[in-house]
């Protein structure tokens, strides 16, 4: 049986262990949008009227991952489900229709009996149909909520190519603002999905065309910055290291080190980005010699030479199948092949080891 089926019937599982307890139980958000749309699911949130204290008592294996907001992490056959309190007007007696009218998209703000019933209070299997992001009865409000839905509501351009309710899409022009007051930190993660999503071109071009660079943050947006034609160089690489890179490189942006620290990206892609954009400027001016290939790494010298080749539309890129095989033809290709690290190296020498 494969992680899908699994998936599911853990969560009709769960669905029937809260109907026993006599309460109420459902599966809600993503989940119910992809099952509509036959897509893949992840992962499947349950929302319910029991409260957290009882969650924890129904199952032997809870983590209390957000609590104070409500939700218990149950863990069920191997697999993680969100289990969540219903969330609404009046918390402590609230129900699903006012959970669901709390959501951010009509896509967003259905729910799934055990017996794979859709109970769809605001339309959104309609607008799922027609392929349309609009905010739940009242747009605004749902926006003034968390503001971050208004680049997901673009994230979700770049993942399924649906459009922007006009309602709605004004509603985000009005109060782009808000963004000012949002943590850069969960606006990068929403971006890099907006950069790697299958349709990123399309999202890209509504979101500058929807928000202007003044409406903007600019730790994040440089003011002076002009917003490229085409978005060409991200949507043609793979991956989140090298569409970040592309972005930058779009953005002309000189510190690429500075502008991730903006976005509150991690160290680690930081890093990897960086490196990337250098090697594949290197190239501009130079070849790849074995000791540039051994300094990029494998991974960042096929990254590089993918964005080079894109970016700076250059014919004479290497191809991944040359790389791999001048990778494969050296002796050692980074430094983890080596069977002695530099202590070890150091003593066997009776030398000091040097600064890392």
């Amino acid at each position: 049986m494969d992680r899908q089926q699994d998936i599911w019937r853990g969560a009709k599982e769960l669905l029937s262990e809260i109907k026993l307890h006599g309460f109420e139980g459902y599966i809600v958000g993503g989940a119910v949008r992809d099952y509509l749309l036959n897509g893949p699911v992840n992962d499947i949130d349950i929302a319910t009227d029991a409260r957290p204290a009882e969650i924890e008592r129904m199952y032997p294996k809870t983590a209390a991952l957000g609590k104070k907001h409500g939700t218990i992490l149950v863990l069920h056959r191997g697999l993680p489900y969100e289990v969540t309190t219903f969330r609404g007007k009046n918390d402590e007696s609230s129900t699903l229709s006012a959970d669901l009218e709390k959501r951010d998209f009509t896509m967003n703000a259905m729910a799934l009996t055990g017996d794979e019933l859709v109970i769809d209070p605001f339309g959104g299997k309609k607008d799922l149909e027609r392929g349309l992001i609009r905010g739940v009865k009242d747009p605004n409000a749902r926006i003034l909520e968390d503001p971050l839905r208004m680049i997901r509501a673009f994230r979700f351009i770049a993942q399924y190519n649906f459009l922007i309710e006009p309602q709605t899409k004004n509603a985000i022009r009005c109060l782009a603002k808000e963004l000012d007051n949002t943590a850069a930190e969960r606006i990068g993660s929403e971006w890099g999905k907006i950069l790697t999503g299958p349709y990123s071109q399309r999202a890209l071009n509504d979101f500058f065309t929807c928000l202007p660079l003044t409406s903007l943050r600019k730790d994040l947006f440089p003011e002076n910055w002009e917003i490229p034609d085409s978005w060409e160089p991200v949507v043609r690489v793979e991956g989140e290291v090298q569409s970040w890179a592309a972005f930058l490189l779009l953005m002309n942006e000189q510190e690429p080190g500075f502008r991730l620290k903006k976005w509150k990206r991690s160290n680690s892609l930081q890093k990897k980005v960086k490196q990337v954009m250098f090697w594949s400027c290197w190239r501009k001016a130079n070849e790849w010699t074995n000791e540039a290939l051994y300094r990029a790494g494998k991974t960042g010298a096929l990254a590089a030479e993918e964005l080079y080749g894109v970016f700076f539309k250059k014919n004479d890129a290497w191809s991944k199948e040359e790389l791999h095989a001048r990778f494969d033809s050296f002796p050692i290709a980074s430094r983890e092949d080596l069977s002695v690290n530099g202590s070890e190296l150091a003593e066997a020498l009776e030398r000091t080891p040097g600064p890392g």
